[in-house]
């Protein structure tokens, strides 16, 4: 009995060696008595990146290589963000002329815009520092036109395309 005993708690350490965790073999009075030692080195989790995106979603988006939003379709207003998650750029297409809160676009970007009709009469984006369109905002030219947007999405919180 004695050795089939001995035989359990070594096949258990073996198991548990995996998980790292530990098995005591000492009485449960001794174990109580010691206080349970902790290691000062505590590996923490990995965070991983997130995603950028639209808030309620609803926005058709691609992943590219390049930040530039080429073809973007007639009727919208791109823009581009690097996403940490996959190292590439999401470019996103608005075509709804409404607000849109955006969330997590950090650094700079790019903007298309290929809204109709075009001329200097037709549509422009907005970007707004505040969440619902509030805020201070900077404002793309009219279709056709295309930019880098070096002022950076960090300090933009929505967007509207019209």
């Amino acid at each position: 009995m004695k050795q089939l005993k001995r035989v359990t708690a070594a096949l258990a350490s073996v198991v548990l060696a995996g998980t790292g965790l530990a098995l005591s073999t000492a009485p449960a009075s001794a174990a109580q008595a010691e206080p349970a030692q902790r290691s000062s080195t505590m590996a923490l989790p990995e965070t991983s990146a997130v995603s950028p995106g639209v808030v309620g979603g609803g926005v058709a988006y691609r992943y590219t290589n390049d930040g530039t939003p080429t073809n973007c379709a007639q009727g919208a207003l791109c823009l581009s963000v690097w996403d940490y998650s996959r190292n590439q750029w999401k470019v996103f297409s608005f075509v709804n002329c409404r607000v849109y809160n955006i969330a997590n676009w950090e650094g700079e970007g790019y903007w298309e815009n290929n809204q109709t009709p075009r001329g200097p009469s037709g549509p422009k984006g907005k970007f707004y520092t505040g969440a619902n369109g509030t805020g201070s905002y900077d404002v793309t030219n009219a279709p056709y036109s295309y930019a880098k947007y070096t002022r950076g999405w960090t300090p933009i919180n929505s967007v509207r395309p019209c």
